[in-house]
C-alpha cells in the first residue's frame, strides 16, 4: 500500500510502503526505489547523568 505523504530524504523518492513495525509499535517504511528501510521522525532520547545515578542507586 503506497504512502504518498512521505518522501525518503536519502534518495528523494515518494514510492514508500509500510514494511513492518519496530519494538515500540512505530511503523517501519521501505523505499521502493532504493530498498532502504527507515522510521520517520526517529529521535534518540538521552538519559542525563542524574537519572543514571538514580537508576544505579535504586537497582542496588
Amino acid at each position: 500500500m503506497p504512502n504518498n505523504d512521505l518522501i525518503y530524504a536519502n534518495c528523494g523518492s515518494d514510492h514508500i510502503v509500510i514494511n513492518d513495525t519496530i519494538h515500540n509499535k512505530k511503523h517501519k517504511y521501505q523505499c521502493q526505489t532504493c530498498q532502504r528501510q527507515f522510521v520517520p521522525n526517529n529521535s534518540k532520547v538521552y538519559i542525563n547523568y542524574q537519572t543514571k545515578e538514580l537508576i544505579d542507586k535504586l537497582s542496588k
